[in-house]
């Protein structure tokens, strides 16, 4: 009499090992994406609690060149003061980080003048000082 085998019949030992391994690696392999989309998940969060940690403010300011100092890489400005509509002079600080952009195009510090409107963002720090980041430019309107 032959020893009852829990394999269907026909089925080597070679087989179900086979089979076997072939499970463990389609467990690691989904495991394996499964981590990876944590991890993906987990980087914005980080940068979202970054920025809530900070003590920096993003800014989107609509304001009016007034000077260019080239050699401080800094900008005056004038805008308007949220909740107020008072004008203010302010200036704010470029480096070699700030993308500018006017009319559309890439640009540099020295494509902006005098006159022009612009938008920026920028960080402000403990002291006040404005770090720009982004700034959007279109050339004055003719009077």
């Amino acid at each position: 009499m032959a020893e009852p085998t829990n394999r269907p019949q026909g089925t080597s030992l070679l087989q179900v090992l086979i089979l076997i391994l072939l499970g463990v690696v389609l467990y690691l392999v989904l495991q394996l994406q499964f981590t990876m989309r944590e991890i993906a998940q987990e980087e914005p969060l980080k940068q979202m609690q970054a920025q809530i940690e900070s003590p920096v403010i993003d800014l989107g300011i609509a304001a009016k060149i007034l000077k260019i100092d080239s050699e401080k890489q800094t900008v005056e400005i004038e805008r308007k003061r949220r909740g107020t509509g008072d004008r203010v002079k302010q200036t704010i600080l470029f480096s070699a980080d700030t993308v500018i952009t006017i009319a559309g195009q890439p640009g540099k510090l020295a494509d902006l003048k005098e006159g022009m409107n612009i938008r920026y963002r920028g960080t402000i720090d403990e002291e006040g000082l404005t770090a720009t980041k982004r700034v959007t430019a279109q050339p004055p309107v003719p009077n």
